[in-house]
């Protein structure tokens, strides 16, 4: 949809052959190679979308900002160069609007010269954003500027474009069932286990008994609190972080079952604790299929 706007600002600013396809998409006659250019051709970066949303659905996901660059005119013999620069956006004069630049090399790279062929009129602005990098629901600004081009009339107007990184991962908040055969405790536990979302921080969560029971049976009594230990579900993936009251880190060491209604993992922490347990939902929704 993003092409098909900037392919209609270009038949609206200069005039040029136009033909429709069977679909009805405005696409460029590219039969009309010229080496001519007129007063109303001009080199510019698409601004009709500036707001984009990408989602994170596992690790790995490089993709495009997202913007076209091109020229508003006919395609030409020769081939088109170009250079762009990226400029820090200025905080917001709205005191309740958070401005967070993304960063090089680590939200986005970024190639600020480029060339687009001969008999070409557009490509996508060469940004890539690294959703690995992004921190989930987080709004990240960027902005854009032309400052040369091989075409006399350009626009170098800043264009400031902000991306979201989300994943579609369900609110999993709400009691499970719990069991564990297999824990520090040598004895096999049943525990009813509340799990809350942690406010203003996706995919993390607490429980009201980290142990699934094995607390009670080994020690005799609950935990009195778990510190700021919090088990995280982001884009289908499970783990823990955090420190609990006595200042031990846990972690996630395998995933034995899940898919389904049963979630099995092995979990351990550092003053030696562990167990396997399996969680079923209380509102009966199956797991997906979950990775650490």
């Amino acid at each position: 949809m993003k092409n098909n706007i900037f392919i209609s600002l270009i038949c609206f600013l200069c005039v040029f052959s136009c033909v429709k396809n069977d679909d009805g998409i405005t696409v460029v006659d590219v039969d009309q190679l010229t080496d001519v250019y007129s007063d109303s051709e001009t080199f510019l970066i698409d601004g009709t979308t500036r707001n984009f949303v990408y989602p994170r659905l596992e690790d790995g996901i490089v993709v495009t900002l997202g913007p076209r660059v091109g020229l508003a005119g006919n395609p030409k013999l020769e081939e088109i160069d170009y250079e762009y620069e990226i400029f820090v956006v200025p905080p917001s004069s709205d005191p309740s609007v958070t401005v967070t630049n993304a960063t090089e090399g680590v939200q986005y790279t970024a190639d600020l010269s480029r060339t687009i062929p001969a008999g070409e009129l557009t490509e996508t602005l060469p940004i890539m954003i690294d959703l690995d990098n992004c921190e989930l629901g987080l709004e990240y600004s960027i902005g854009v500027q032309l400052k040369s081009c091989t075409i006399d009339n350009f626009q170098s107007d800043p264009i400031v474009y902000t991306f979201t990184a989300l994943c579609p991962d369900p609110d999993i908040s709400g009691i499970v069932y719990a069991t564990s055969e297999d824990n520090f405790s040598t004895e096999a536990t049943i525990d009813t286990v509340t799990i809350s979302a942690v406010e203003g921080a996706a995919g993390a969560y607490v429980m009201d008994d980290f142990s699934f029971g094995s607390y009670l049976v080994a020690y005799g009594g609950d935990a009195a609190s778990w510190g700021e230990l919090q088990f995280n579900y982001v884009c289908n993936k499970i783990s823990y972080s955090g420190l609990d009251n006595y200042q031990d880190t846990w972690e996630i060491t395998e995933i034995i079952e899940s898919n389904g209604p049963n979630l099995t993992f092995v979990w351990s922490n550092s003053y030696g604790e562990f167990g396997t347990v399996t969680l079923v939902r209380e509102d009966g929704i199956d797991w997906l299929d979950l990775r650490i």
